[in-house]
């Protein structure tokens, strides 16, 4: 039986991660770590088959824990757990050039995981154990984020030499009615909003709401990596905060944002910390359906990749009551078509295109 290591500064994560592995007749966890400084005293004290290093955990500095086994020329089997996020990848491909076997995507922050991920890191295990060459990451979801987050950086690089050097100016006149755009994204999202956003022009004349399913403590650099890259300004919501043309406002992680109105009729951000919905926090539903009591004459929906159904509840509401427009992005680009599928499924979409499009789709949408 192969003798594993779990390194990760969550005790959920380890736990699952313990779970998957235990259940398997070829491995049994014989040890954990929180952090790297701690992997790298047991990893010289102890003989382990394999090493389960987590790259999601800040504090295991997985990248610092391989530079330094290299550089004591210490051989030893290690597969990186990862999520989606391009900074995450990042890391891997460092982490990867400094000796790591293999790595396995866990597709979120959330301390969570899927059936497929149990089986690709079996599988990675095994080709280990059995001395083969690693899978080469062959799951579909793992091939589609390595083209996608190419892709993003292309686009960046392609929409921050074309956009407006500042953020400043008049906001466009797109029509007399008031309108609000109310996006929702789950798995895949950070990378697909890196692509999306920085396509929407600074004048674009409406607010944008976005329901980004995160954890506390990651929207607030989601939203100031996106306003670095786009022409319009992008931040993370705060209570009372009033929606202006022009700003996008990401729902604050392990919080619910819901949009209602103050007495001089301007719409505003209430955050509250009332209990997950399906498990989530925030949850699309709940912003879409706190739109009900909004002044807005038509609201423009904007379903991207992720999993589950999370928005569809919402938006079929807010269709009973408000005038709505539903874009989805196509499966093609989707990281995970759930959350647009569901949408497509319930026959609430109005128009569905690739990622690189759904900035047109708005801009051509408001111009009607």
């Amino acid at each position: 039986m192969q003798k594993v290591l779990v390194v990760d500064n969550s005790a959920l994560m380890r736990r699952n991660y313990c779970d998957i592995i235990n259940a398997d007749k070829d491995f049994h966890v014989v040890d954990m770590s929180i952090n790297g400084e701690d992997a790298y005293n047991k990893i010289h004290k102890n003989f382990y088959d394999v090493v389960i290093l987590g790259m999601t955990s800040p504090r295991v500095d997985g990248v610092g824990l391989l530079r330094q086994l290299q550089e004591e020329q210490i051989a030893i089997t290690v597969i990186l757990i990862s999520t989606t996020l391009p900074e995450d990848m990042e890391r891997v491909r460092q982490a990867m050039s400094l000796g790591a076997y293999d790595y396995v995507c866990r597709l979120t922050r959330f301390n969570g995981v899927s059936d497929d991920f149990a089986r690709d890191l079996l599988q990675s295990m095994r080709c280990a154990m059995e001395g083969k060459r690693a899978p080469q990451h062959t799951s579909e979801v793992a091939d589609r984020v390595s083209r996608l987050t190419q892709r993003t950086m292309d686009t960046l690089s392609s929409a921050d030499a074309q956009r407006p050097a500042v953020k400043t100016g008049s906001p466009r006149k797109v029509s007399g009615r008031k309108r609000l755009i109310a996006l929702a994204c789950s798995t895949g999202g950070p990378q697909a909003l890196q692509l999306m956003m920085p396509m929407i022009p600074a004048d674009i004349g409406v607010p944008i709401v976005l329901v980004q399913h995160m954890p506390a403590g990651f929207t607030d650099a989601l939203a100031r990596r996106l306003d670095q890259t786009c022409a319009v300004h992008v931040k993370e919501a705060k209570d009372q905060d009033v929606l202006e043309p022009g700003c996008v406002y990401i729902a604050p992680g392990g919080k619910h944002m819901e949009i209602k109105q103050n007495a001089n009729k301007e719409a505003y951000v209430s955050i509250n910390d009332k209990p997950p919905i399906n498990s989530l926090k925030p949850c699309a539903d709940v912003m879409y359906e706190s739109l009900i009591h909004s002044d807005y004459a038509e609201i423009i929906c904007v379903v991207l990749t992720g999993m589950g159904m999370d928005g569809t509840k919402g938006i079929t509401a807010l269709s009973k009551h408000k005038k709505i427009y539903v874009i989805t992005e196509s499966q093609d680009t989707c990281v995970v078509y759930g959350m647009p599928k569901s949408i497509v499924n319930h026959g609430l979409a109005d128009k569905t295109v690739p990622i690189n499009q759904i900035a047109d789709a708005i801009i051509q949408k408001l111009g009607d």
